[in-house]
């Protein structure tokens, strides 16, 4: 019986999984900070007040949160590369 028990899989590369994994850490905090760098001039322009920029800051998190989780769905269900090639052809295109 012990013969018939599949050998444990580790990752093959999991310096490189770990080095994708910070990346893709380093382009949230990245994106994130888009917003905080135009705090200061959303309320000069838009005349807000302290707690109407936290709604904004939160807003956006938000957003960007459920986008990120609806993308990862859409990954599952449609597959990884599928979506990330319709996401490449987006951003490199003036049609989507």
């Amino acid at each position: 019986m012990e013969s018939m028990k599949p050998a444990p899989t580790t990752a093959p590369h999991p310096g490189a999984i770990l080095a994708i994994i910070l990346a893709s850490y380093f382009m949230i905090l990245l994106d994130n900070s888009v917003i905080f760098t135009a705090l200061p001039s959303l309320q000069a322009d838009l005349q807000l007040s302290t707690s109407e920029l936290s709604w904004v800051q939160d807003a956006y998190t938000l957003v960007f949160g459920g986008l990120l989780l609806l993308g990862a769905r859409a990954g599952d269900l449609l597959g990884r590369r599928r979506v990330f090639v319709f996401g490449w052809w987006c951003s490199h295109s003036r049609r989507c």
